[in-house]
């Protein structure tokens, strides 16, 4: 497996790019050492911009573990905002 496989967590500890997506929305911690990893948005949980339900399919994860409504997300950057409603972390690039 390559680097370009790989998600490394806040740990430190990297898991290839599938388990990492399971591991997301059954934990909140690395299966190796237990830390809070992930500080993510549920499936079900309200969308913060439009504060309706999200749906494992209507929804995007940010690089800091929280989401929004796909839709929502792309409305939210087009007027210029760089940064998580939720934690002011930068959005980066997905």
């Amino acid at each position: 497996m390559t680097a370009n496989g790989m998600k490394i967590m806040r740990c430190g500890h990297a898991l290839c790019n599938a388990c990492y997506s399971t591991c997301r929305l059954a934990q909140t911690t690395c299966p190796y050492c237990y830390v809070v990893v992930f500080q993510l948005t549920k499936v079900g949980d309200d969308c913060v911009i439009c504060c309706e339900p999200m749906l494992k399919n209507t929804m995007t994860y940010m690089n800091c573990e929280h989401a929004l409504h796909t839709a929502c997300l792309s409305a939210y950057r087009r007027h210029g905002f760089r940064s998580c409603p939720l934690c002011q972390s930068p959005l980066g690039q997905n």
